[in-house]
């Protein structure tokens, strides 16, 4: 089940105004960051991932298994997590 709607989540993407909405703490939230690469398919939201982010197991595998033709993106993800973790 989604946790955050689709229009919200669009918003993010597209840096629409999103109202009083600390956006630093939406961007620690793992399952709002699953969402956005989810929808955008973009693999470069990895990069605003905070290092503490890149010890979360789920979101590791999440992009790996999301993005796992890209053997770069994946390799980087492993090695991130393994070093942080």
């Amino acid at each position: 089940m989604k946790k955050y709607k689709k229009k919200f989540l669009f918003d993010y993407i597209m840096g629409n105004d999103m109202g009083e909405t600390d956006i630093n703490e939406l961007e620690k939230d793992p399952e709002f960051i699953i969402e956005v690469t989810d929808l955008s398919n973009d693999k470069n939201i990895y990069n605003l991932c905070d290092q503490k982010l890149k010890q979360n197991f789920r979101l590791m595998k999440f992009f790996i298994l999301k993005f796992k033709d890209d053997k770069k993106i994946a390799k980087k993800v492993a090695r991130d997590y393994i070093e942080n973790s």
